[in-house]
């Protein structure tokens, strides 16, 4: 009776030892899943908080260069700056105004870069287009020059067939000459963010007048000098 009895004991501790062990074996899965699945979401989280901020990073550079490409184009199209103080006896007003007759896309007009602080770092801006006026106009409005001519084409057919002199008066009653084209350019400016990952090109097109128009001249329409 003894034996039967010790036996049938081991057997229940046999039993009772598999069951704890099968126990520690289901909380040890549970632990497991959880830090996979804790870790899963932060790593979630991580990616999302990174992924916004430079989504933000880049529509506040972008919203950055189209703020300076804004600021250029009114700059391009303010008529005049400041007169000097003391002007010498040959001074005459149109020398203040900004409008350059058959400009060169290159150099003839200034704009922002990012040396100025105003783009972000590695944008550029530049004139890729400039057309000129010819002096005719269909029901869009004004017609400019051909769009598909490149600077030199551009510049040499404007100065060799709307690149004229006109007199006007100097401040002490003498004369002087200014040359005009026929007084509207189209001008497109280009925003480029440089080679990258998530390039961003932005153009603007700009219609710029001259508003140096001689005393003398007849001017009721409104219409380019």
């Amino acid at each position: 009776m003894i034996r039967w009895s010790h036996v049938r004991a081991q057997r229940a501790d046999r039993l009772a030892g598999c069951r704890a062990a099968s126990a520690r074996g289901e909380t040890l899965i549970e632990v497991m899943f959880t830090v996979v699945l804790l870790g899963t979401g932060f790593v979630a989280i991580l990616s999302a908080i990174f992924t916004s901020t430079n989504i933000s990073d880049k529509n506040q550079q972008r919203t950055r260069a189209s703020i300076a490409v804004q600021a250029q184009a009114e700059a391009l199209l303010q008529p005049a700056i400041d007169p000097p103080a003391n002007p010498p006896p040959s001074y005459y007003p149109q020398q203040s105004y900004t409008y350059k007759p058959c400009a060169a896309w290159s150099g003839a007009y200034d704009l922002i870069q990012s040396s100025s602080g105003l783009l972000p770092t590695g944008y550029t801006a530049t004139i890729t287009k400039i057309r000129y006026f010819t002096g005719t106009f269909n029901a869009s409005g004004p017609v400019f020059t051909n769009a598909s001519w490149d600077e030199g084409t551009a510049t040499s057919y404007c100065y060799g067939n709307y690149y004229t002199s006109k007199r006007v008066k100097t401040i002490s009653g003498g004369e002087d000459t200014i040359w005009v084209d026929r007084g509207m350019q189209e001008i497109t400016v280009r925003l480029d963010s440089g080679p990258r990952r998530d390039r961003v090109i932005d153009t603007l097109v700009i219609v710029k007048r001259d508003q140096r128009c001689p005393g003398t001249y007849d001017n009721a329409d409104l219409g380019p000098c």
